[in-house]
């Protein structure tokens, strides 16, 4: 069956199918020949994808380094660097077959030093690692046109001239040229030729992804051309026939001043690449003449040595179809022989190992297993998800039920199949303990108590300690807290977790407040404001579970939450208030704020205490004593009264100082009722800063009781609670 091949070699030099000559140097991943589209069955689909790199980081040029191949739903990635073979990411050993020798549709084979790739339809990948890559079609109509296959290595059609190609179809101008254009179009040839770039590549080494586009590359460096054309003059003399390659004349003239240049090329960037060039050059030439007799000399002659390895010697002529531990005795080769080491009489290849070429004795081979695929003796292998081990023993395969612990899972360690303990426990992946994280980690759970549980554990952190290992403080007690543990800056309704029971809520269950996060520095937790008669007719128990709607900010938060609040942490009260425009005199908002306030507890009907007078723009006015506190402040202030609490005298009604008696004892009904910690022996007190809400300019009288300050009506207050040394408030924090 008559073929067509695409090729690149060396410090990338290509050819297409159509034999259009180029260099690329990309090094990041590329397509480099599969179906534009799926082909007519059977053959479907393939793909060959290339990378190249630099040998090493003083390198003026690139090489191929790794080769992936998609056939039949298989992946097969061979890295030139460790000379290993993965099918689906598993390193296998050659041959390989699939699915097995006999019958096999995909099969990797490897002769020091290329491997071979080929299915049963006629697609044939050869990788010489480190120097060259070939892939080889049928050339049959289903191959060919010039938009039938596409990457690197071009189409086929008999027209090189379209062999350049961007990924989305349009071809770039040659201008006629056998090489890739040098000037003019240069810069477009290479960004054509990067749009083969692609992602689908297995990633074997670290920071793989850090490669160079070819366009990126220069390609033209200041190099000694004229010493590396001698190097190289031994190719050019073979158009004579003359010289150490006379043989290889019947190449031709084109194909030898082809290897000519590239030999140049390379040696030109890098001397030490001679002996490669020339060994590359003398193998193709014997598989292309094999009938020519060859200059077994040739090594000696143009100072190329080759080293062999231990019970192995060189040879001008060795079979391309050596005797190897799977095939001591192999059948007739069709593939001629090429120049290279082989193993002394006695001795086999050791096709097990691919890094270098090994000999060994026959006796000391391995096996292989019921696919006909190679096993090195003494080194189990896994099948069946890591249930089912197999060794060599005496040149057979020996199997045995094998399975993970319960406590591992087969995993791919790198490129083998093995069992491997999970997370959080140790052992060999058959046999796991557990890891007690807590008594081999001591404080691993920083601020709380470490349970350990089967394969990990879990930190039981202490009160408002968060995280995995308990190691980020954040409490969420106020809206104090939201701003300086949590980053809250902005006004509006936020989740807390009030370090105490509520009624109908238990400790650290989730509840909802109103935050001021911009005035005065921010962290102010809103304790009660309205817009109307919020807090009109609501029964004393009301006040202690709370109520109101916060979104509007209007609410109470409630009396049992006052007193908690205030008592687990000192609390400063800050009152907001606003005087409608009056008798001539302007709207006006002051504030003034009480250095310490709290609540007592129900028993004391959640008496108020503050010890010192508010001061702020509001204290500063007019007012020769505070607004609310007018009650002897070294003592308890008065308790929270509602109208539901109080009971109005039955006594007939006497003179004035009766009368007062039945007033304070129904402040709140008085109120419009409303709750407040009204002063009883006071006419109720100067304030009631929950009292029923008035609209500007519809001040009412005094004797209305509305929204009272200082004797005297409010158009608006709000009340708010921060803590006592804000922000450096919390004593808990002092000692870390």
């Amino acid at each position: 069956m008559k073929v067509k091949k695409t090729c690149m070699s060396g410090d990338p030099h290509y050819v297409t199918y159509d034999g259009l000559h180029f260099d690329y140097q990309g090094t990041c991943p590329y397509v480099f020949t599969q179906p534009c589209t799926i082909l007519p069955e059977p053959y479907g689909w393939f793909s060959v994808r290339a990378k190249n790199e630099f040998q090493n980081k003083n390198a003026n040029v690139s090489i191929v380094s790794e080769v992936e191949v998609d056939l039949h739903n298989l992946t097969i990635h061979i890295d030139g660097r460790s000379k290993t073979a993965l099918v689906n990411g598993v390193r296998v050993l050659t041959p390989w077959y699939y699915p097995d020798t006999k019958n096999w549709t995909v099969r990797i084979t490897y002769t020091e030093p290329t491997f071979t790739i080929e299915n049963d339809q006629g697609i044939v990948v050869t990788f010489y690692y480190y120097y060259s890559l070939c892939v080889q079609v049928p050339d049959i109509p289903e191959f060919n046109g010039n938009s039938t296959l596409c990457g690197l290595g071009g189409n086929i059609d008999s027209n090189k001239f379209d062999d350049v190609v961007n990924k989305n179809g349009t071809v770039l101008d040659l201008k006629n040229t056998d090489r890739q254009p040098k000037n003019d179009n240069y810069l477009d040839f290479m960004k054509t030729e990067d749009t083969w770039i692609t992602d689908n590549f297995l990633p074997l080494r670290p920071n793989q992804e850090n490669c160079l586009s070819g366009h990126l590359l220069n390609n033209i460096t200041h190099c000694d051309i004229q010493s590396a054309a001698q190097a190289c003059y031994p190719i050019q003399q073979a158009e004579n026939g003359v010289g150490p390659f006379a043989a290889c004349q019947g190449l031709g003239n084109d194909t030898l001043e082809n290897f000519y240049y590239d030999c140049i090329y390379d040696t030109c960037r890098d001397p030490n690449y001679k002996c490669t060039e020339f060994t590359y050059f003398f193998r193709y030439c014997q598989q292309a003449l094999p009938q020519e007799p060859m200059n077994k000399d040739w090594r000696s002659e143009v100072n190329c040595p080759l080293a062999c390895t231990p019970n192995a010697h060189p040879s001008i002529c060795t079979s391309s179809c050596p005797s190897t531990c799977s095939e001591p005795f192999p059948e007739v080769c069709d593939k001629g022989c090429i120049d290279g080491c082989e193993c002394d009489p006695g001795y086999v290849i050791d096709n097990t190992v691919t890094g270098s070429m090994k000999c060994i004795r026959i006796d000391q081979c391995g096996c292989t297993d019921t696919n006909g695929n190679p096993h090195q003796a003494g080194k189990p292998w896994l099948t069946q998800n890591c249930t089912i081990v197999h060794e060599c023993q005496n040149g057979s395969m020996w199997s045995y039920y094998k399975p993970c612990s319960d406590y591992g899972s087969c995993v791919i360690n790198s490129v083998d199949m093995q069992c491997q303990c999970d997370k959080g426990f140790r052992g060999d992946g058959y046999n796991c303990t557990d890891i007690n994280e807590c008594v081999e980690t001591p404080g691993i759970c920083n601020h709380g108590q470490c349970v350990n549980t089967p394969g990990s554990y879990h930190c039981d952190c202490e009160d408002f300690w968060v995280g995995d290992n308990c190691n980020a403080y954040k409490p969420r007690r106020h809206c104090a807290d939201l701003y300086v543990y949590w980053d809250i800056r902005a006004n509006g309704v936020n989740y807390i977790n009030p370090p105490f029971a509520l009624p109908n809520r238990t400790k650290f269950q989730a509840m909802d407040v109103f935050c001021d996060m911009t005035t005065n520095g921010g962290g102010y937790t809103l304790m009660s404001s309205d817009t109307k008669d919020l807090n009109s007719n609501k029964t004393f128990q009301e006040y202690i579970n709370g109520f109101g709607t916060l979104a509007a900010q209007s609410v109470w938060i409630g009396l049992e939450f006052i007193h908690q609040m205030t008592f687990y942490q000192p609390q400063t009260l800050r009152l907001n208030l606003h005087r409608c425009a009056s008798n001539g005199r302007p709207e006006l908002d002051t504030y003034c704020t009480y250095p310490t306030f709290s609540v007592l507890n129900s028993t004391t009907q959640y008496s108020v205490v503050i010890r010192e007078s508010c001061t702020g723009t509001e204290a500063d006015g007019h007012y020769y004593q505070d607004g609310w506190a007018r009650w002897d402040l070294s003592q308890n202030g008065p308790k929270f009264s509602t109208w539901d609490l109080e009971v109005e005298t039955t006594r007939p009604t006497r003179l004035f100082e009766n009368d007062a008696a039945t007033f304070a004892c129904t402040c709140s009904k008085n109120n419009l009722n409303t709750g407040w910690w009204y002063i009883e022996d006071q006419l109720c007190g100067a304030a009631n800063l929950n009292g029923v809400r008035y609209s500007c300019p519809n001040i009412p009288v005094e004797d209305e009781k509305y929204l009272r300050w200082a004797e005297g009506t409010l158009g608006q207050a709000s009340m708010w609670l921060r803590p006592v040394g804000f922000p450096n408030y919390d004593k808990s924090m002092s000692s870390f």
